[in-house]
């Protein structure tokens, strides 16, 4: 009887964390609770930023993006549309530089940032011979690996540029480390930036291969978050 006790419970607790309202509560406990729209507003408080750096992600195994990155690209690209921001910079290496984790570069052999770029130019609207023509203002960064190295490549850019305002693009699950992180280094390397995150809102993965896979997934990304917290501890700090 304890047994079977047991298991239902187990079940019922297991039901709970793989739902998808509770995975996207656990999401918002790593995010930044003062984002900004990717919409104007109309209020004379909304200045333009110099610069939106969008954070890379995992891609498919076919090197096309995956949901959580499409979600940072869409809000990126819109701010940049919406005049919030004068430049953009995607940030990501190849894939194949990148040990661990369900990641690729495929047959295609791009990196984050390129294929970034291309969801980007795809969301404006261009045909995929357009995408090659990007706006000067879009810069790819592809030799970062790491949150960390997403900042320190993105701040040598914004230095060499003399942009001292960005915002990041990046999911909630992410906002939180990615903030702290480049404020600890943009100090640590003397450089003077205000810094503010783009909203962003949930994107859950979408493997085809079922909702408990897909949540599975979602669940992942905040449980790897918890870790680079850990691994990361110096520059949050």
């Amino acid at each position: 009887m304890a047994v079977k006790t047991f298991g239902v419970w187990t079940a019922l607790f297991a039901s709970l964390v793989f739902s998808r309202p509770c995975i996207k509560y656990l999401q918002e406990l790593l995010s930044v609770r003062d984002t900004i729209s990717n919409k104007r507003d109309g209020t004379p408080t909304q200045n333009q930023a110099d610069v939106i750096i969008v954070l890379g992600y995992a891609l498919f195994r076919n090197g096309s993006a995956t949901n959580p990155l499409r979600a940072r690209v869409d809000a990126g690209v819109d701010a940049w549309q919406n005049g919030l921001g004068a430049n953009l910079i995607f940030s990501g290496a190849h894939p194949r530089r990148i040990s661990g984790y369900i990641t690729g570069g495929g047959k295609r052999r791009k990196s984050e940032a390129r294929v970034m770029l291309e969801h980007g130019m795809q969301r404006l609207g261009k045909s995929e011979k357009q995408v090659a023509h990007k706006p000067e203002s879009w810069i790819l960064e592809e030799r970062s690996t790491s949150t960390v190295e997403n900042v320190l490549h993105s701040l040598d850019i914004m230095k060499q540029k003399g942009w001292s305002s960005v915002l990041l693009a990046t999911n909630k699950f992410h906002q939180r480390r990615a903030l702290l992180i480049f404020q600890k280094v943009a100090s640590k390397l003397g450089i003077h930036c205000q810094v503010q995150v783009l909203e962003v809102p949930f994107a859950g993965h979408c493997w085809e291969l079922g909702f408990l896979v897909d949540n599975a997934m979602d669940l992942l990304d905040f449980l790897r978050e918890l870790a680079a917290f850990i691994y990361n501890y110096k520059y949050l700090i």
